[in-house]
């Protein structure tokens, strides 16, 4: 809703928001976000320097071993850490994040080793190596390592960023204006930020539109970068009028009234559609019952664009890493469906005319 209200105020005024919001900045620095590249360390020393070389020194890689994947896990992480230190030199800034991992398992015990892995390589910060409200493991890290953390794209408000700030573990505070309250609260968190010498902002990247408003209305001091997912981020503004890409480096404010470029109803429609397909993940005594089977079935039968439905059990979500974060919390005592139980809920997508398995 902020967000919505702050598009509206820009459009009213004919002016895009950071211009509302004072901003001078018309570029921004603008970092490689690599999720969804290969982390194999050859593979990645590629991509990484293919980047490089087109601009982008600033680079942030995705670590998926976590403490239930043992002491080979940890090896390979730090692997590909040393990898792309070797390959980009002491010039690159690299910034690794842990979120992935973290959603399957996290323990200090393992954040602390992979930290100390880190070190030597002088990462410019180690992203979420515990889940975002373990104070005392953040605190415990920090103390034990002294290594540089980001941390904050699952905080909510300026209350959640508080005491990380107070225990003096973080530097950089990863609120997203999508998920922390719109731009309003953002701005809050912002001012709250200034109280705390050394610390910066560099909001999760989400989406660009509401992020690039906010990191150009405050200083570069306060907020230095603004985050882009190259896998991603193009797909995500497909309805869009334009996308707004990264390029060189760079980030250029888009100069349209309001938060930027507006939906594009056209491609919108012809979005719709498209074939999809739909994964659907039955969970006992959560997504498993009758009346919820079939309001899901009955949905994805209207949209008349469903080409076919997976019928998943969440302990095989380890290939769908989005599904597995949304459900992370819920299926930690949960056991996985039966086959038969999966084979009633394909019956049902059936029983609508949708081809499931």
């Amino acid at each position: 809703m902020d967000l919505a209200l702050w598009d509206l105020r820009g459009k009213a005024a004919n002016q895009p928001v950071w211009r509302l919001l004072k901003a001078k900045r018309t570029r921004l620095n603008a970092y490689a976000s690599m999720l969804g590249y290969s982390t194999k360390p050859e593979e990645a020393r590629r991509v990484a320097r293919d980047f490089f070389d087109r601009g982008f020194s600033r680079q942030k890689w995705f670590f998926f071993n976590g403490p239930v994947d043992g002491a080979e896990g940890l090896k390979q992480n730090i692997a590909l850490a040393e990898a792309l230190r070797e390959e980009l030199g002491p010039n690159a800034q690299l910034m690794f994040d842990g979120i992935q991992y973290v959603w399957k398992s996290a323990d200090v015990a393992y954040a602390i080793a992979l930290a100390k892995g880190l070190l030597p390589i002088e990462p410019h910060w180690l992203e979420e190596p515990l889940r975002p409200d373990d104070l005392e493991g953040y605190i415990r890290l920090k103390g034990e390592t002294g290594i540089t953390l980001a941390a904050g794209e699952h905080w909510y408000t300026r209350w959640n960023v508080r005491p990380f700030l107070e225990r003096k573990t973080v530097s950089f505070v990863q609120s997203d204006p999508e998920w922390c309250g719109g731009i309003t609260e953002w701005l809050n968190i912002c001012a709250l930020v200034k109280g705390y010498p050394g610390v910066q902002v560099i909001p999760h990247g989400h989406h660009v539109l509401a992020a690039s408003n906010c990191v150009a209305s405050q200083s570069e001091t306060l907020c230095p970068m603004l985050e882009f997912l190259f896998q991603s981020r193009a797909e995500f503004q497909h309805c869009q009028t334009r996308p707004l890409m990264a390029e060189g480096g760079y980030f250029a404010m888009a100069e349209e009234p309001g938060l930027g470029p507006t939906l594009d109803f056209a491609r919108r429609l012809a979005a719709h559609r498209r074939p999809v397909w739909v994964r659907f993940v039955l969970v006992p005594g959560l997504t498993d019952d009758a009346d919820t089977l079939s309001g899901i079935a009955g949905f994805a039968a209207s949209l008349g664009n469903v080409e076919r439905v997976e019928v998943l059990p969440f302990h095989q979500l380890g290939r769908y890493k989005w599904e597995q974060l949304a459900l992370n919390y819920t299926l930690t005592d949960t056991e996985p469906p039966t086959q038969e139980a999966l084979d009633k809920a394909c019956a049902v997508f059936h029983g609508v005319g949708l081809r499931a398995f």
